[in-house]
């Protein structure tokens, strides 16, 4: 029915998909900043940190701030 709750089970089957996203762009994330010659904003172990710490923000703001412009 529209009108019921969703049950624990419910949920967890909508949050999964989010979950492994954001997984796997920390993952993504990470392997670039470990193939990256040089970072900006600071160091790599800060990036590494934020990443994993940070949430979805973390990977969010290595996409868009911290890798290098070209390619290493």
């Amino acid at each position: 029915m529209s009108g019921d709750p969703l049950t624990d089970s419910q949920l967890l089957l909508l949050a999964l998909p989010l979950v492994a996203l954001d997984v796997l762009l920390r993952v993504v994330a990470l392997v670039q900043l470990y193939r990256a010659e040089r970072v900006r904003w600071d160091s790599k172990p800060l990036w590494a940190a934020l990443i994993l710490l940070v949430s979805t923000f973390g990977w969010l703001a290595w996409f868009i701030v911290g890798r290098p412009s070209d390619p290493a």
